[in-house]
């Protein structure tokens, strides 16, 4: 049995453009969850005062973390 025996013409083509708007839709969500920064370069002529690992870079940017990685220890399990 092909797809068209099994389900009406009208009920593929409503799916379709159902899975087609769902697709849209999430499009710009996809998009916003990649942009984590924040960029002003008007930093560097501000007179800010800086606690802990923030500092201003040479090209006016706010860097607020450093790049170290930080690693849990894992629990030994004895068998």
């Amino acid at each position: 049995m092909s797809l068209f025996q099994l389900f009406p013409m009208a009920t593929i083509l409503r799916s379709l453009h159902f899975l087609i708007i769902l697709y849209v839709s999430n499009i710009p969500q996809a998009f916003a969850q990649n942009e984590n920064q924040f960029i002003y370069n008007g930093f560097l002529q501000a007179k800010l005062h800086l606690d802990g690992s923030a500092k201003i870079t040479s090209n006016g940017l706010l860097l607020l973390t450093n790049t170290v990685n930080i690693s849990y220890p894992q629990l030994a399990s004895s068998v």
